[in-house]
């Protein structure tokens, strides 16, 4: 299994991104198992809404196999990361409930319930599935950099370390980097995990060279270099890695939030309001 990005920012957008204040209307019991309560937004120029579409008719013709049951349901996962749309994940855990409950889980299954548990807040379930997950495939490194990153919000930050420590031999040094840094600023090596870190980006391929998943890796690293300049009270230095970010034009609603919360914090609430404006 291949490590992106997205494993990261499925993590940190459901930790972070609050969906607080939401209307709960009355319960609604449909009186025909065929009346569609919903249809999902549909954009014929959008291609990842088209693949999803097509990974489910495949699905449904086949509704037993669970390696498309397991495409699909990451498919979900990654568009409600991509549009900070919580219902995604409920998609996604409904398209595993077939396999949801087995007795012996195979990793992938594992790794996608720990994923969608860590989305609500249930951290102890998630990484009861992540420890299983790892005794079965050690050199999952979806598994270890989510669970890295379950630990960093718990402040369990020498147990996310070790995690981190184990994408050396499976992932890129950014990867590592960013996971490494992003827990050793939050327990007191902030100037050293920064300085390790820019050192590390400035010396990364350009995404034009590295293509989409180096400007995903490019994106988390360069986001992690605005916090710990944030934290540091580098209001400047933040300033220019949160707009080294949005240069890579890749929609991410962490980077959109976090950037918005130091606006904030500098008492720039009119410019937060203006946010969008930068991606222009």
């Amino acid at each position: 299994m291949s490590i992106t990005r997205t494993a990261w920012v499925v993590l940190v957008v459901s930790v972070f991104s609050g969906w607080f204040g939401l209307a709960i209307a009355s319960p609604f019991t449909p009186m025909d198992d065929a009346q569609v309560l919903e249809r999902l937004p549909f954009r014929p120029s959008d291609k990842e809404a088209r693949q999803l579409r097509e990974w489910r008719a495949e699905w449904m013709s086949s509704p037993d196999r669970f390696d498309l049951a397991a495409r699909l349901a990451r498919g979900y996962i990654e568009q409600g990361r991509r549009s900070a749309d919580p219902r995604y994940n409920g998609y996604a855990e409904a398209v595993l409930s077939r396999w949801w409950n087995l007795p012996n889980p195979p990793t992938e299954l594992l790794v996608l319930r720990a994923t969608l548990s860590q989305g609500r807040h249930d951290f102890n379930g998630a990484l009861a599935d992540l420890t299983q997950a790892l005794k079965q495939d050690p050199d999952d490194p979806q598994a270890w950099v989510t669970q890295a990153l379950i630990f960093q919000v718990q402040g369990e930050y020498q147990k996310s370390k070790e995690s981190c420590f184990q994408l050396q031999r499976l992932s890129t040094t950014l990867i590592t980097a960013a996971c490494l840094t992003g827990a050793g600023s939050l327990s007191g090596q902030a100037e050293k995990s920064f300085d390790l870190l820019k050192k590390i980006v400035d010396k990364s391929s350009p995404p034009i060279l590295g293509g989409v998943r180096g400007g995903e890796e490019q994106l988390w690293a360069r986001t992690v270099l605005a916090e710990i300049a944030a934290r540091r009270g580098m209001s400047t230095v933040a300033e220019a890695q949160f707009r080294e970010a949005f240069s890579l034009k890749i929609h991410d609603p962490y980077l959109l939030g976090a950037y918005a919360d130091f606006l904030l914090d500098r008492m720039f609430p009119i410019m937060g309001e203006g946010l969008y404006c930068i991606t222009c």
